[in-house]
């Protein structure tokens, strides 16, 4: 017994030993998890929130990670928001300048109202206003394009403040455009062009990563057989996520793509209840449907509903379908506390 005490004392502080140098290393939880201004993030400088609505709407859009240059194709849009300072020197301008000269079109989002602009000096003097909105304005430069906004009506935060208008009017320029591709590009967020994001980083947040997956996977092995069900509970990150998940709804639903944000929600519920089960990350309704039963948790009739509509084209642009979102996603929000909850 006393050799077991021994043996379980001397676990613990190797776990404490290795968070504490994972600790000193990481800078800073935010700039690690979230880098400000890339597609890829979900917090309140991020615009994860627009690239999705983009994606969801039908644009071809997709993530760069190689720097313009003029041997890059004409035919598709390059996206540049609030690059890092490092990338704003004289030869990248210059070769955004050509780029666009031959007839690439650029979207470029400054992070302040003192930004410069992207394009060599001698260049600025070219430009030719073919449009104007709030969202930004809209040049044509040699045989190609180059619009210039502001990179906080695009942010999460901004279109949670009812930024969706600037989000809109963007999009309906780009309707105006030809492209094959829309290039988010986050080399200019210092992401390598000949290298993975993970190989991107830092060798000291690579040896982070890897301290903290040994972690992980000693956490899980100590802890693993002491614990029973896992108890779901809401910090700040989950916060964020549902409020994400609030504001990506209701951009949906005012563009009419209703079963877009039904699909949200189940996604979330389902997500839920594989935590829930252990078993599986997504179950399917059949199997949820079995365990709700056989555990006689209420609101059983809201969970049929729910798994027999999967396949309604809820069309919140007639009143019959805004009726049936608003019954789906409110019988998903108390099926998702009901879970939460257990």
């Amino acid at each position: 017994m006393k050799n077991k005490k021994r043996r379980n004392a001397i676990a613990l502080l190797a776990l404490f030993v290795i968070y504490y140098f994972a600790k000193k290393l990481m800078p800073t939880t935010e700039g690690l998890t979230y880098p400000p201004y890339t597609s890829f993030s979900t917090n309140y400088v991020g615009t994860a929130l627009f690239y999705d609505t983009l994606k969801t709407m039908g644009y071809p859009v997709n993530r760069d990670t190689i720097f313009i240059d003029k041997d890059r194709p004409l035919d598709n849009v390059q996206i540049i928001i609030a690059p890092d300072y490092s990338y704003t020197g004289t030869g990248y301008r210059e070769d955004i300048t050509d780029w666009v000269i031959q007839g690439g079109t650029l979207l470029y989002f400054t992070a302040s109202f003192y930004e410069s602009s992207p394009l060599s000096a001698y260049a600025e003097k070219d430009l030719i206003l073919i449009d104007e909105s709030d969202a930004g304005s809209l040049y044509h430069l040699g045989l190609g394009k180059f619009f210039t906004g502001n990179a906080k009506h695009i942010t999460n935060k901004g279109l949670l403040e009812g930024g969706d208008v600037y989000a809109q009017q963007i999009a309906n320029m780009l309707n105006n455009l030809s492209y094959n591709k829309i290039h988010f590009n986050e080399a200019y967020h210092g992401y390598g062009t000949d290298k993975s994001l993970f190989e991107s980083l830092p060798p000291g947040v690579r040896l982070l990563g890897l301290q903290l997956l040994l972690l992980s996977l000693a956490a899980i092995i100590y802890f693993g057989k002491r614990f029973g069900r896992i108890i779901p509970y809401y910090e700040e990150i989950e916060r964020e996520e549902n409020e994400y998940v609030f504001t990506l709804t209701n951009l949906y639903m005012s563009i009419g793509l209703g079963s877009a944000a039904v699909d949200v929600y189940e996604k979330k519920f389902k997500k839920a209840c594989g935590s829930y089960f252990r078993n599986s990350d997504m179950p399917e309704f059949f199997e949820i449907l079995d365990f709700w039963k056989n555990e006689s948790l209420p609101c059983m009739d809201k969970l049929e509903y729910v798994a027999g509509n999967q396949d309604y084209a809820f069309n919140t642009k007639r009143p019959a379908g805004r009726r049936e979102f608003t019954k789906a996603i409110s019988y998903y929000k108390e099926l998702i506390n009901i879970i939460t909850k257990l």
